[in-house]
């Protein structure tokens, strides 16, 4: 059976909007055959409802219709697919119904323009594809034309040079079948990632011992060096295209704050600190202050310093006899029997190595 000869989409919604009678009409399409009707529904005229505006009446069908002024009109289309056909339909159906308010908008003919987003994170890259449509768009993604088997509408990317490529996303109307897509040509290199520091060992050492940084960073890149915010300059303590930073024998000056900062030809990443300590001493302690005389009933206080990681522990000697502990030792009303030797021992518990001052003999000033 053949269908009906065709009327033009233009002629066809005159007489949808003009409420003529309009039988059911079938268009060719670029893909088959489909059946299109109008509807009118309720609208508001003057306002717009809750602003004085007046309700019209619903009507069941365009042919069946009396002419109400004001009446909006939609097209209900089949669920198949109109091809370039259906994207005309609906820039008339928006021209024609100027300037209607359309109660229930019915399937969206056309996709509107495709578009894409990107977020950068720490590692990876996240691609937003968006498409407006009635009903929602359902969203595939293609990598150097391959489709993608599960394709969310949001894509994430490890940034590694193996995901560099051209990245599409498509959107279908699963009414419609009409697609729009966009195309994207993204060099991971121009998305750096933070890069990291880590140290082996991972934990403070002793002085002597060997350290070795590493550089979590993609190949190709500019890698510097920083120590406590300063560019580190030993280049002989640096290997493998500047990824390894490697200290054969630290010292305590070895000690601070690590970071690297990758660079490529449009910006550039620094890593966060990693803070390295070494674990040394302690040093010969001194007391302070060297003073040897004090008024009788007067407060004394000595202090004792040595230099140390971690900090030292302090433990302090009268004639022999320790006394007390912690850096600070006082003396409240000095009198004869607090004079004679004293003595602070400072002590690294985690390398197990006391070290004592030398001996403060304090005395009772005379008075004449």
């Amino acid at each position: 059976m053949s269908p009906p000869q065709s009327t033009p989409p233009k002629q066809l919604i005159q007489a949808a909007w003009e409420h003529k009678a309009a039988p059911p009409t079938w268009l060719t399409g670029t893909q088959g055959l489909h059946c299109l009707h109008c509807e009118q529904h309720e609208v508001v005229r003057g306002g717009g409802k809750g602003r004085g505006g007046e309700h019209l009446p619903h009507a069941p069908h365009a042919s069946h219709a009396p002419h109400l002024p004001g009446l909006a009109t939609r097209l209900l289309l089949s669920s198949s697919c109109f091809g370039g056909m259906q994207g005309k339909l609906q820039g008339l159906l928006l021209q024609e119904a100027a300037p209607q308010r359309l109660i229930s908008g019915g399937v969206w003919g056309r996709e509107r323009k495709t578009s894409a987003t990107i977020n950068l994170t720490e590692e990876t890259i996240s691609l937003t594809c968006l498409a407006v449509s009635n009903p929602a768009s359902e969203i595939e993604w293609y990598f150097n034309g391959q489709l993608i088997p599960i394709s969310p509408e949001v894509l994430t990317r490890k940034i590694i040079p193996e995901n560099s490529g051209d990245y599409a996303c498509q959107a279908t109307n699963p009414t419609s079948k009409m697609t729009s897509k966009t195309t994207m040509e993204i060099d991971m290199i121009d998305f750096l990632p933070k890069p990291n520091v880590t140290a082996k060992p991972n934990s403070a050492i002793e002085e002597l011992h060997p350290v070795s940084f590493f550089c979590s960073a993609p190949k190709d890149l500019m890698i510097t060096w920083f120590k406590d915010g300063e560019l580190y300059t030993s280049e002989s303590h640096l290997s493998d295209n500047n990824k390894t930073l490697s200290i054969a024998s630290v010292t305590k000056s070895d000690a601070g704050g690590y970071q690297c900062q990758i660079t490529n030809h449009t910006s550039r990443r620094i890593s966060d600190i990693l803070s390295f300590n070494v674990v040394y001493g302690p040093d010969t302690p001194a007391i302070q202050p060297t003073q040897r005389y004090y008024n009788e009933h007067t407060n004394v206080v000595l202090t004792c310093k040595a230099d140390s990681f971690p900090q030292p522990r302090y433990i302090w000697f009268h004639n022999g006899k320790e006394i007390d502990t912690g850096q600070k030792l006082l003396l409240e009303d000095f009198t004869e029997d607090k004079t004679g030797s004293y003595i602070c021992q400072a002590g690294n518990d985690l390398l197990q190595k006391k070290r004592n001052s030398s001996s403060l003999e304090i005395y009772l000033e005379k008075s004449e």
